[in-house]
């Protein structure tokens, strides 16, 4: 279903088919934006809440995600935007941490370890924009914070301010807020992922969606 899950599973033994709906380009072209949509709609409700909005903001990732939030952003005035693409633009940037007031992290991969939270500007406010919480070792930061009554909740710990307890940004309990009509792509991805899966031969392989039902979706 997604990029993160695809890269994970593509240099592993394979016991069954797994139809590859993450990379699909009907997902990659349309969804993303999307999400994206979701992600800076959801963090602008957040900034309603705050007494200090940033202005120098990283944005840490070049997939399609991180490519949208990126380009959502630069149309907003109030932000100075960084984007970050890869790992080793990170270590470029390991002496330069203190000048972010915000970082977004959109890789599906752990950026920060708490040992580097010091390096941090104080009070940054860290935004995850992937599919869980471990963009930034976010279970670590909750132990350490206090009177924690919602996943929801903004948290501080360690010289950090966590957004949403370190959740993705656009997983919220405000279901009507994300547009059902919009969002029907992602079910017709997922049941012409199921269909395709109930006619393929047991060989144990990753295997691309059908782009013929791709084009008639679209």
């Amino acid at each position: 279903q997604t990029s993160s899950g695809y890269h994970k599973l593509k240099d592993m033994p394979l016991t069954f088919p797994i139809i590859n709906v993450g990379r699909s380009q009907l997902k990659l072209n349309y969804e993303a934006p999307l999400i994206a949509w979701t992600l800076t709609d959801k963090l602008k409700e957040r900034f309603s809440r705050l007494s200090h909005l940033p202005n120098k903001v990283a944005v840490i990732g070049s997939g399609p995600i991180g490519n949208a939030v990126y380009r959502f952003l630069q149309r907003e005035d109030r932000f100075s935007i960084t984007h970050i693409k890869g790992s080793q633009e990170m270590q470029e940037y390991r002496g330069k941490w203190k000048e972010f007031e915000m970082i977004i992290g959109c890789t599906g991969k752990t950026l920060f370890q708490p040992e580097d939270f010091a390096h941090l500007h104080t009070g940054v406010l860290l935004v995850s924009a992937s599919y869980s919480d471990g963009e930034f070792n976010a279970a670590i930061l909750r132990q350490k914070a206090n009177n924690i009554s919602s996943c929801h909740q903004d948290i501080s710990a360690q010289n950090v301010k966590l957004l949403n307890c370190g959740f993705p940004i656009n997983f919220d309990d405000h279901y009507e807020t994300v547009d059902p009509e919009a969002f029907q792509l992602t079910r017709a991805l997922l049941m012409t992922g199921i269909y395709q899966a109930l006619e393929t031969p047991p060989d144990p392989q990753l295997i691309d969606l059908d782009l013929d039902t791709q084009k008639y979706i679209e």
